[in-house]
């Protein structure tokens, strides 16, 4: 659509950079204005037949991160939604934090521009994903352990 010999992750990566134009194989110049809703639509058409064909049947619970989701998460989070599977995107949301967690680091860029940045802020948001739902399981876990002793303790 856009012209030229342009990949889908060379098209996402300039879009999520706000670039207005490209230069392809050829030094042929495409403008991506008016093609940036084509090129989200296609990168989450790509994410969600990934996810068809990967994710395992069975109880999940999805944590997703990277820079450039944040551009196609309320599709993403429609997809998730429409197929029952709880998910959480984390990322961009974080930068702020980790803001203040660096400020004292001169050898860390804590921009949200920065792809270090993002990957911290996807590592942070995975690890309260996760411990938030160990924490949980373990609750249930106990909830579970004292009804049984309730049970037991009644008989």
């Amino acid at each position: 659509a856009v012209g030229g010999s342009v990949t889908l992750p060379e098209l996402v990566k300039a879009v999520a950079q706000k670039r207005e134009r490209l230069r392809t194989v050829g030094n042929a110049v495409v403008q991506l204005t008016p093609h940036v809703a084509q090129v989200l639509e296609a990168y989450a058409s790509a994410i969600t037949a990934y996810l068809q064909a990967k994710l395992p049947p069975g109880d999940l619970y999805v944590v997703c991160g990277g820079g450039a989701l944040g551009l196609i998460w309320p599709q993403m989070e429609a997809w998730f939604r429409d197929s029952d599977i709880p998910a959480v995107y984390v990322g961009k949301g974080l930068t702020g934090e980790l803001q203040q967690l660096f400020s004292d680091r001169t050898d860390f860029e804590s921009t949200s521009q920065t792809d270090q940045g993002l990957r911290f802020a996807d590592a942070l948001g995975c690890y309260r994903a996760m411990s938030c739902r160990l924490q949980r399981e373990h609750q249930q876990q106990l909830e579970h352990n004292g009804l049984l002793t309730a049970l037991t303790v009644r008989k």
